[in-house]
Formats: structure tokens, sequence, C-alpha cells
């Protein structure tokens, strides 16, 4: 159909420019963000990750910059600039320790996210169980080096938690100054009708120490700050066979 029989079909005149196959498939490509080979299994585009990864930290599709995504669709479609270049070099001192690990990887997430029904996590199981990586999986399989390593500290968290023996802190009334990780952190209500205070648990070295405080300087509390604090022992308690001392009028120690 040449440019006149497409006037009288629809209404405009043109002169149609037939393009390849090749130029076809590289602007499909750009237009679907892959950069490269749909071919790609998942076991690769985890490796290029981890390398990616190690190389320059985690970048999330919310970063204001290259994200880890990008940098590997670069390190995997070979990359066509200087800036692609420098950063295919730089990536690629990683790959040989990355391939060493990938396996291990591919497999502890394959098992922490399969009992995910519905989600993100199940999304991410099903897209790394699939044979091959499409544009949609692309940027969630290269996501899993962070989920991993998101399970990986909470697992640890819950195995020291287990193990954690917590003591009493000094004796009943006395004063006393503590430091550690604010381990619960959440509103509750006050003793006075309509207020609210805030219910604290602080992890130590060696104990756990609660307390509830309606003081302005608690507001902005909010679980894994490191804290310092002075207060005055009201009891010595205990919560799921684990020791905690209740104090009172807790300060931060400036």
């Amino acid at each position: 159909m040449g440019s006149t029989c497409a006037k009288d079909f629809l209404g405009w005149s043109g002169n149609p420019v037939w393009i390849d196959e090749e130029k076809v498939r590289d602007e499909i490509d750009a237009a679907i963000g892959t950069g490269g080979d749909l071919s790609w299994t998942p076991r690769t585009v985890l490796a290029a990750a981890i390398a990616a990864v190690a190389a320059c930290g985690w970048a999330p599709a919310s970063w204001d910059g290259v994200t880890t995504a990008e940098r590997v669709r670069v390190l995997l479609g070979g990359g066509r600039t200087k800036r692609d270049s420098e950063l295919v070099e730089g990536i690629s001192e990683h790959i040989d320790a990355a391939e060493a690990q990938v396996d291990a990887d591919l497999a502890d997430a394959l098992a922490l996210s399969s009992s995910a029904r519905d989600g993100y996590v199940a999304n991410l199981h099903s897209a790394l169980a699939a044979d091959a990586v499409t544009p949609r999986t692309f940027g969630l399989i290269c996501s899993a080096v962070s989920y991993l390593a998101r399970e990986r500290q909470e697992t640890a968290i819950r195995a020291k938690g287990e193990a954690f023996e917590p003591e009493w802190l000094g004796e009943i009334n006395e004063k006393i100054t503590f430091s550690g990780q604010v381990t619960t952190c959440m509103p509750v209500e006050g003793f006075a009708y309509g207020t609210t205070e805030m219910f604290v648990i602080v992890t130590t070295e060696t104990a756990l120490v609660k307390f509830t405080t309606a003081a302005r300087w608690a507001d902005d509390l909010k679980r894994g700050d490191q804290v310092t604090l002075t207060a005055k022992v009201k009891k010595h308690d205990g919560y799921n066979k684990k020791k905690q001392t209740v104090v009172t009028r807790p300060k931060p120690v400036k």
C-alpha cells in the first residue's frame, strides 16, 4: 500500500518509512526498559544485581539517580556510552564473588518467600521461580538483593532476641543511667481521659528496660533509635520468661 492508498483509506497523506527487524527490536527494548536480551534467567539478573549492589550499594526504583535495576541493565546489555563502560568496569570487579554466592542467595530468597500468598513477596517468588525474565519482573528480581538482606537481618535479630537472657538493672527506687536501642515504641491510652502516652522498651547489652511516658521528648522516638536515659527503678518485672526493669520519670542524657 503506497502513500496515495494511505490517503484514500485514512484521510491523511504521508511518506512511510519502513525499518528493519533489528531497529524494531531496539525501539521495543528502549520502550519497555529492558536494555537488552529478554532471554535472561532470574539467576543471571540476580547475579548481576548482587555485583551491582556490592559495587554501588542498593538504589531502589524511588532513588533520585541511577537505580540498581538501571545498573544491571547496563551491565547485561553491554552499554554504549563512556559512562556505561565505566559503570560496567566498576561492577565487573565484583562479578566473580557474585557468581560464587548467587546460587545460595537464590535458594534462600525462594525459601523465604515461598509461604507468601499475595503482595510483593509472592510476586517476587514467582519471578525468581520462572524460567526467564520479563520486562515486568526485571526490577522485581533486582530487588531480591534488598529483600534478602532485610530478611536475614530480621532473622538475626529474632535469633538474638530468643537467645538473650536479660538481667534486672539497679535496686528499687534507685536512679540509674542506661543506654540501648528502642525495640518497642507505640502510643497507648494515658491515665487522663483523651490523652496518650508512649510505651517504650529499650534493649541494652544486659537488660530490657520498660516505661510509659507522656513527656514531649518521647514523641519523636521510633523503633531502632539509640538512646541514653536516666530514670528511677520502679520494679523488677517479667514478660514471656524474660526479666524486665520497669522505670519511671525517664529523661534523655544530653
